[in-house]
């Protein structure tokens, strides 16, 4: 089973007491060319993904098998 434990977002500022049991991602189109721009850099050069599985070997080799 595997699960995006969490996901990275640079942001001016964040409310701390917000808190969640599960991840949900929202892939939304750019609609702009500001937004274009940022295409592939959403997390600023931060780590951006926390994948959760419970069979890390067999993941890694899977992925790499996929060109990962």
């Amino acid at each position: 089973m595997q699960k995006i434990g969490a996901i990275t977002l640079v942001v001016e500022d964040y409310d701390q007491r917000n808190g969640a049991e599960e991840t949900c991602l929202l892939l939304a189109r750019a609609d702009s060319d500001d937004q274009q721009s940022h295409i592939g850099n959403q997390a600023g050069g931060r780590v951006f993904l926390f994948l959760h599985t419970d069979d890390f070997w067999r993941d890694y080799r899977d992925m790499i098998s996929r060109g990962v």
